[in-house]
């Protein structure tokens, strides 16, 4: 003989009440959190290191791209000496 499965209680107002409290409480704060945070100019600047590296790899004329690709079976470095460089 099957019994019957109980029912579950039905929260109370005040929990529910308490529930979105915390829920609001804590997306707010996450929120805030998330606002907070630097941005990554800010921590460029931190990390003085870092535009060191961009002058060496990306800025300098005769630096080697970080990265190659080929293009109509032709390679990056080939391609990119035809190319007029505008700032």
């Amino acid at each position: 003989m099957r019994t019957k499965a109980k029912a579950m209680p039905v929260p109370s107002s005040r929990y529910l009440v308490a529930l979105r409290l915390i829920l609001s409480i804590t997306v707010q704060t996450a929120c805030i959190n998330a606002i907070a945070q630097p941005t990554p100019v800010d921590q460029a600047r931190d990390f003085p290191q870092g535009s060191q590296w961009l002058k060496q790899h990306l800025l300098d004329d005769q630096a080697l791209p970080p990265v190659s690709f080929a293009y109509d079976r032709q390679g990056s470095s080939a391609l990119l000496k035809t190319w007029t460089k505008k700032t």
